[in-house]
């Protein structure tokens, strides 16, 4: 793994990546100013991520949902057009944005497939979420996806507390499959960054913090849900539901990723996190 770190001198560069710069220009337009740590934490974030190959041809989209306002929270880092419109008002605070679990959620108009040209076979997605345990009693929560039928999601969810198939506090992402979801049962604390990625049409994996916690090579094929995505719930077929009542801090989505990729990627995210005092 190629690291691209901070110089000798602490939080100095000579210069920021011109596609990090381009995106503080954004934020200040909004209002928000950015300070040089988070300036530093993000340039070092991208640098890494193209020192390692990964930003052009795996990574389609990124939310850092920097700021502590509705405004700024709402950029895409790569393509303005998935700008995220909120809705029901959650709370946009200066390490994430946390949603109720009843009513708020974020509109992208990002699409898995004609936005990242990810496959049924070759895509991903990742959320880092700042929040352990999910209100009691609640069902399956989406912390980001898509839907357009049983067999056609994309989604990711981190403590579902599903009672009523007896696997409460999993984790499980959906990468457009029904039957052949990747999950585990068990995960007692719902924090952490959560990958799934298929890279084929029997590997799918399901990450937490880098490391795997499930896989299957059981996984369904239909077509790719040509919906937009939602922040913070699931875009059912055009209507909000699976609310999630987490803190989410960061989102990613491309094309699929294989271990050593996804490693890359963690141990990338978790240096951003950390640096802007993010991690939990």
């Amino acid at each position: 793994m190629i690291l691209s770190g901070f110089s000798k001198r602490r939080n100095t560069v000579t210069s920021f990546d011109t596609d990090a710069q381009a995106y503080f220009t954004r934020l200040v337009a909004t209002g928000y100013t950015v300070n040089n740590t988070e300036k530093y934490a993000i340039h070092n974030f991208v640098t890494t991520l193209k020192a390692n190959s990964l930003y052009t041809t795996k990574i389609s989209e990124m939310w850092f949902l920097l700021g502590n306002m509705a405004e700024s929270q709402s950029l895409s880092f790569k393509n303005t057009a998935y700008n995220i419109t909120w809705a029901g008002g959650p709370d946009h605070r200066i390490t994430g944005v946390k949603f109720n679990g009843v009513s708020n959620y974020g509109v992208t108009t990002y699409r898995p497939g004609p936005s990242g040209a990810a496959t049924i076979n070759d895509a991903h997605l990742g959320v880092y979420s700042r929040t352990s345990t999910s209100t009691s009693g609640m069902t399956t929560e989406s912390l980001f996806g898509n839907r357009v039928a049983n067999n056609s999601m994309f989604m990711i969810h981190s403590r579902g507390n599903n009672y009523s198939n007896g696997s409460s506090d999993s984790a499980a992402a959906y990468i457009m499959t029904s039957g052949g979801m990747i999950g585990m049962s068990g995960n007692t604390n719902g924090s952490s960054f959560y990958l799934g990625s298929r890279i084929n049409s029997t590997d799918g994996r399901l990450f937490k913090n880098g490391v795997e916690i499930a896989a299957s090579t059981t996984l369904n094929s239909p077509s790719t849900p040509n919906i937009s995505m939602y922040i913070g719930a699931c875009n059912n077929a055009g209507v909000a539901n699976y609310f999630t009542d987490k803190e989410i801090s960061f989102l990613i989505s491309g094309k699929g990723l294989t271990t050593s990729e996804v490693a890359i990627l963690s141990t990338a995210v978790d240096l951003l996190l950390a640096r802007l005092s993010r991690k939990v």
